[in-house]
């Protein structure tokens, strides 16, 4: 996301690292801000996002429940923000 790429349909368009690649920064149960490091798994994720429009456009089956989409796209325009912005999202 922080580079603007958008993947190709129907291509593979990450590769495994050896290294973590990410940053989670999150509330633990006692409320404090806890921070890991993460690695992103490799695939293409191109099909659920397909199985979407297909949903919108054709009326076929969601890929997952329609809360758990939503959920899924919240997450993902966070991500976006915390990194243009460089700060914690709360969702």
């Amino acid at each position: 996301m922080v580079a603007g790429t958008i993947p190709v349909y129907g291509k593979e368009w990450t590769k495994p690292l050896n290294e973590p690649d990410g940053i989670l920064n999150f509330l633990n149960e006692n409320g404090d801000t806890e921070r890991i490091f993460t690695s992103s798994d490799s695939g293409n994720y191109m099909d659920y996002y397909q199985q979407i429009y297909e949903y919108i456009v054709f009326g076929y089956a969601l890929p997952s429940p329609g809360e758990e989409v939503i959920q899924n796209m919240k997450i993902i325009d966070a991500s976006m923000v915390s990194s243009n912005e460089r700060k914690v999202i709360d969702l």
